[in-house]
């Protein structure tokens, strides 16, 4: 973040790039019959793990500026779509690889707990930002009774 700032971003607009993450997640079930229903897990999982590679390869190399900071935002959703990709063929070969057995409910828990925690990181961003709203009115009100008391 400090690079961010030294760089001319503001706070929301490095705010709205971090989001872009939680983002894809969240809404990951929306997409989610795509890598269900298509291609082998196998072959998701190498195109996926290949788009977030190049993503972030191509976040790196763009400096960070306020002109490039929608680019950064739509290359950091691009990967993390992608990276959903990641979790649908590796839960899928997970439970496939796994036997029925002891094994497979463990396997299942630990996913669950993983997987689950997208879902409350994404309830978290959006009642974090709805917070923030909530601050920059109130602050607003008070700089202008200060402002009305003066």
């Amino acid at each position: 973040m400090a690079t961010a700032r030294r760089s001319g971003l503001g706070v929301s607009a490095i705010a709205a790039i971090v989001g872009m993450t939680f983002l894809a997640n969240g809404w990951k079930f929306l997409w989610a019959p795509i890598g269900d229903y298509t291609l082998s897990r196998k072959s998701w999982y190498l195109i996926a793990v290949s788009l977030v590679a190049l993503g972030l390869v191509a976040m790196t190399v763009i400096p960070i500026s306020p002109r490039t900071a929608p680019l950064l935002s739509v290359l950091t959703l691009a990967s993390s779509i992608a990276a959903t990709f990641i979790a649908f063929a590796t839960e899928g070969l997970m439970a496939h690889n796994t036997l029925f057995s002891l094994g497979m409910l463990r396997v299942a828990g630990w996913s669950h707990d993983v997987w689950s925690t997208n879902g409350m990181l994404f309830t978290e961003a959006l009642t974090g930002a709805a917070a923030l709203a909530l601050f920059a009115v109130l602050a607003r009100r008070v700089r202008g009774t200060e402002r009305s008391l003066t």
